[in-house]
Formats: structure tokens, sequence, C-alpha cells
């Protein structure tokens, strides 16, 4: 599918909920962070970034700048998920483990739907626009038989069940 903007592509709504979910974790640990003001720093700027480097991408305009954002917003959603893991480990953060577990799940549906999109993109730039779009309107003309066909099913159905009453 083609995104007229970035914030219509769930791989980006993903990644706002991510940093949403990361904000609320450093709020809620804020007294054990206080202590680790790096981390904070660093966990709070890379789930932040996740989102910003496809917005980035995706306001260049370009196929190749596209798969460098999305490759640079994985990266950066690893970032996230390791300093999770991090703290997972750690005593002090042991009261916020399920918030950590919850951040972490989110982190990695992010990773993947960025990945999705990143092998998207990049069949796109393989494959040609031509080919791509081939496909795309190979597979609508496929989907416009089947729903037809399933149409002439119904009608077929429909007429057996009038001649069945009527009988």
């Amino acid at each position: 599918m083609t995104y007229e903007r970035f914030e219509m592509a769930p791989a980006w709504k993903a990644s706002i909920e991510l940093a949403e979910l990361v904000l609320a974790l450093t709020r809620a640990a804020s007294t054990e962070l206080s202590s680790s003001a790096s981390l904070r720093d660093a966990l709070e700027r890379s789930a932040i970034s996740v989102g910003n480097h496809v917005a980035s991408g995706f306001e260049q305009g370009t196929t190749q700048a596209m798969i460098g954002a999305l490759e640079a917003a994985k990266g950066a959603a690893g970032e996230v998920r390791s300093m999770l893991w991090l703290m997972e480990k750690m005593p002090a953060y042991s009261g916020h483990r399920p918030m950590l577990a919850e951040c972490r799940a989110k982190t990695e549906a992010c990773a993947r739907m960025l990945g999705e999109w990143h092998e998207g993109v990049r069949h796109l730039a393989e494959f040609g626009q031509r080919q791509y779009l081939d496909a795309v309107r190979d597979e609508e003309r496929r989907r416009q038989e089947r729903e037809r066909l399933a149409a002439e099913r119904r009608a077929i159905y429909e007429d057996l069940r009038r001649l069945s009453q009527q009988s």
C-alpha cells in the first residue's frame, strides 16, 4: 500500500505508541532512573527516534532514503529493546517488570512492522515500479474475479432455495 503521509503508515503509528509507552515507563520509574539519567535519556531518545526516522525517510521522498530510514528506525527499536532488557535484569527496576515487558512487546511488534515495510520497499526498488504495479493490478483482478464468482454462487444458492421452497 502507498501512503500519502507518514502519519498514515501503521509502522509509524506503532512507533508513536512505543514512544508513549517508553515515556510512561520513564515517568513511572523516575525515582529509579534519577541515578541513571544517561539510561533514561538514551531510552527516551531511541524510542522517539524510531518514528522520527520513518518520518524523515518518508519526507525525503526517495526509495533509497526510505530504505535507509527504515533500517535506522529498526536499529533504534533494537536499541530500545536492548535497554529494556538491561533494566529487566537490574534489581532496581523489579517493580516495573510488567511495564518493561509491555514496552518490549510493543518494541518487537514495531520492529516487525518496520522490517516488513523495509522488505516491501526493497522489493519495489529491486523489481521496479512497473512490475510492482503490474503485480498489484493482477492481485486486484484476482480479487474482483473471486468476488464475482462468490456473487454468482450466492445467486445460484438463492435460486435453489427458492425452488426448494416452491416444491
